[in-house]
């Protein structure tokens, strides 16, 4: 297990593997060839306008995105923001663009970063992305914010996502900050295991927005909440 820092003033030519020899983007770390399962990456202050679909061997343990805000790993302090704003912070961001892409990624763990959407899902969690977990996050968008789908499992067999959403603040000017589709079983009923605790929900539609799909007689469940708050919507 390796310790990896992103900092604006590093280069995705370095290691990555100290501060003075950091990378430069967060999408060094997530694509293929990046880090590795139970790895863990710094980011330092800064501005990542960056849309990523995760290209690295699915993690078998937690491997940890981390904001380094106070600067105490990366030497740089202050806000780390993560946006789907190309250009600036002003001029519209792409439609159809969207932050983050997991497919079969499972053991992925962001923490600390400020979230900024465009015309898109900030995060897209989809085909059997199992074990991921959004901590103390600030996750702000103009359209619907998430989408986290859990497949089916096959026949017969229980199928937890483990997901869990904590501490983290949504603004959302309309639709859903966390949306989610689950798939009918053939014939079993399941636990999703979908937490969404300690969190703040400003704006928006249906804030949180739970559907099913499918035609199976087998009935998913398991998204809980606790502790959060809801303003709006």
């Amino acid at each position: 297990m390796a310790i990896y820092y992103i900092r604006k003033s590093g280069s995705d030519a370095n290691s990555g593997l100290s501060p003075s020899l950091a990378w430069l983007t967060i999408g060094k770390a997530l694509l293929a060839g990046g880090i590795s399962s139970g790895d863990t990456v710094y980011v330092g202050a800064g501005v990542y306008r960056e849309n990523i679909t995760v290209g690295i061997t699915s993690p078998t343990e937690e491997t940890k995105i981390i904001a380094d805000v106070t600067g105490f790993h990366t030497g740089d302090s202050g806000e780390v923001r993560w946006t789907s704003f190309t250009t600036d912070d002003v001029t519209a961001a792409p439609v159809g663009r969207t932050l983050l892409v997991a497919s079969t990624k499972n053991f992925l763990t962001f923490q600390g970063f400020t979230i900024v959407g465009g015309q898109a899902a900030c995060f897209t969690f989809s085909n059997s992305c199992f074990n991921i977990k959004i901590i103390k996050c600030a996750i702000i968008a103009s359209v619907t914010l998430i989408l986290n789908q859990n497949n089916s499992p096959s026949s017969g067999t229980q199928h937890p996502q483990n997901v869990t959403w904590d501490s983290c603040i949504f603004y959302i000017s309309s639709g859903a900050a966390i949306r989610i589709t689950m798939t009918l079983d053939a014939s079993t009923d399941y636990d999703a295991n979908i937490i969404i605790k300690n969190c703040l929900f400003i704006g928006g539609g249906s804030q949180i927005f739970v559907s099913s799909t499918g035609a199976g007689s087998g009935k998913p469940g398991g998204v809980k909440i606790y502790n959060c708050t809801f303003l709006g919507g």
